[in-house]
C-alpha cells in the first residue's frame, strides 16, 4: 500500500477509498479511530440510517466516487443494505501507472487476439520497441516481461503462455510463485518489440464469504452504546471491497494523491 502510494511523485496515481461506517446509537472507541487513521489515513464514520437504507448507500457511493477522483460509481450495488444493516467496512482502490517508456501514438496496430475460451478479437494493439527484462520460464511455460512505471520504483510483470490454452495452467503456478526470485533466475535486458492490448481490470468482492471460507467466521466492532460505560462487540454487517488496474498507452493525466518518501523497485503482478 505505502509502495504505491510512494510512487505517486513520479505520475503514478492511487486512489483509496477505506472506511468503516456505523449506525447511530453506538460509537467507535478512541483506541479504534486512532488506528483507523494512523494505519489508513481515514476516520470511521457514524450515520443516522435507521430508516433509509437507501440513503446509505448512496452516501457511500458518492463518497468512493470523490476519493477515486470519479473512476469508481455505483460501489453499492442497490438492495443491499436495509434497516438490519448495523455497519459498513468499505474498501475500493484504483491504481493508474504511467510508462517509464511510453507507448507510441503512431504505431498502434490492429490485430487478432485470442481469448482464453478461444473467441478471436481483432485488437487495437499498443505498440514500442525497447530494452527491458525478459526472459522464459520453462517451469511455468511462459514468456516473461517487465514493464517499468514512470520513476523506477514499480515493475508491471506480464506472463504471456507458450501454449494457447495455457492460461488457466499458468494461473494454478502463480499462487506460491516468488516473482523476485523468478526476476533473479531468468531476467535478462534485451532489445524487444512489445505487443499489447488496451485493459481494464476490476474485481469486486463481499470479502465476509471470502473471511469465511478462510475461517474468520466472525469479524466484529468493539463499540459503545450512547451515554454508556459498558462495551460490546457486533459482527461487521457488510465488508466491501472493489480494485481496479487500468493500462493503456499514456498514463494519467489527473489529480495525484499525497505523497511520502521514497522506496526502490517494487513489483506489480
Amino acid at each position: 500500500f505505502d509502495n504505491l502510494k510512494d510512487s505517486a511523485a513520479a505520475g503514478n496515481v492511487l486512489h483509496v477509498a477505506s472506511r468503516v461506517f456505523l449506525k447511530d446509537g453506538n460509537d467507535f472507541l478512541p483506541e479504534f479511530t486512532d488506528n483507523c487513521r494512523l494505519f489508513y489515513d481515514s476516520d470511521p464514520e457514524r450515520l443516522n440510517y435507521s430508516a433509509d437504507a437507501e440513503g446509505l448507500r448512496q452516501h457511500i457511493n458518492y463518497w468512493v466516487e470523490n476519493k477515486t477522483d470519479l473512476i469508481m460509481q455505483d460501489f453499492v450495488q442497490p438492495g443491499l443494505f436495509n434497516v438490519n444493516t448495523k455497519s459498513v467496512l468499505a474498501s475500493a482502490m484504483n491504481f493508474k501507472g504511467t510508462w517509464e517508456s511510453k507507448f507510441d501514438d503512431d504505431l498502434v496496430k490492429q490485430t487478432r487476439f485470442q481469448m482464453p475460451d478461444g473467441e478471436t478479437l481483432h485488437l487495437d494493439l499498443m505498440f514500442q520497441q525497447g530494452v527491458f527484462f525478459t526472459g522464459f520460464s520453462e517451469s511455468l511455460g511462459a514468456q516473461y516481461l517487465e514493464l517499468p512505471y514512470a520513476g523506477g520504483q514499480l515493475r508491471m510483470v506480464l506472463l504471456l503462455p507458450t501454449q494457447r490454452a495455457g492460461l488457466s495452467q499458468l494461473e494454478s503456478k502463480l499462487e506460491h510463485l516468488d516473482f523476485r526470485l523468478l526476476h533473479d533466475d531468468i531476467a535478462v535486458n534485451t532489445s524487444t518489440s512489445v505487443l499489447m492490448p488496451r485493459f481494464k481490470m476490476e474485481a469486486s468482492h463481499n470479502m465476509k464469504d471470502i473471511l469465511k471460507a478462510l475461517g474468520a467466521n466472525h469479524v466484529h466492532l468493539t463499540v459503545q452504546p450512547d451515554h454508556a460505560e459498558y462495551t460490546y462487540t457486533q459482527d461487521i454487517t457488510h465488508i466491501l471491497h472493489r480494485s481496479a488496474l487500468e493500462v493503456d498507452k499514456d498514463g494519467y493525466d489527473g489529480p495525484q494523491p499525497y505523497t511520502k518518501g521514497r522506496q526502490k523497485n517494487k513489483i506489480i503482478t
